[in-house]
């Protein structure tokens, strides 16, 4: 029964206009879009959100959006086509000084964002890839702190979430690019096996494969 419900769940996925998660992909409200031009500066940054109304009044949410699955893992970790504001810009919002600021922290973001997707992405070749590998590569987190896209946010910059597109076509997201796709799911099929893992069988999917050591993060819960 189990194993007819996971291969059902799985065929849901593939239905177009799914609106479930598949496997190795994380669900995430994306509060912007970060419009990019072919050299990688920034276009615009524009409001990325679903208005629904309730009958009463009409109000703004996060849109969301399919990015590769994230690990929630504490200190520095960056992820495949990252969203978050402090490892795309290496800016982090001050909220007592009500201001942009660039600290340590932002700036080890920062760096290991660009170096885990410039590795991803050095095969790849499309327009809005080929855009944000020149803004991770001439982005400099210092010299943004005036920066009037990123000003504007204001404190709305603190937490937000963004795509990137290519000021060509807004409607295309990086984190949707067909090539980003095969690559990221190629590497989940082929994700090498270190010697001392553990190896099982999944008692709800059946397939045979490593048991995790621990569990991801559970928020919520004290030493979680």
């Amino acid at each position: 029964m189990l194993r007819a419900l996971s291969e059902y769940y799985d065929c849901l996925c593939r239905q177009k206009d799914s609106n479930l998660v598949p496997d190795g992909y994380s669900r995430i409200g994306v509060n912007f879009n970060l419009v990019l031009n072919a050299d990688g500066t920034i276009e615009e940054i524009l409001p990325y959100v679903k208005t629904t109304n309730n009958g009463k009044k009409t109000k703004d949410d996060p849109r969301d959006e399919l990015f590769p699955f994230r690990n929630s893992v504490s200190g520095i970790a960056a992820e495949t086509i990252d969203h978050r504001e402090k490892y795309l810009f290496g800016i982090e919002w001050d909220k007592q000084g009500k201001k942009l600021t660039v600290t340590k922290n932002s700036l080890r973001a920062f760096e290991k964002n660009k170096e885990v997707n410039l590795v991803f992405l050095d095969s790849l070749s499309s327009p809005v890839i080929n855009a944000f590998k020149n803004f991770l590569q001439h982005w400099e987190p210092e010299n943004e702190l005036q920066n009037p896209h990123l000003i504007a946010l204001d404190k709305q910059y603190g937490g937000a979430k963004f795509v990137i597109t290519l000021q060509e076509d807004i409607t295309k997201p990086l984190n949707r690019d067909p090539l980003i796709k095969e690559k990221w799911e190629d590497s989940l099929r082929d994700k090498p096996v270190e010697d001392n893992t553990v190896m099982g069988q999944c008692s709800i999917s059946g397939k045979y494969g490593p048991i995790a050591r621990i569990h991801d993060k559970l928020t919520g819960i004290p030493g979680g």
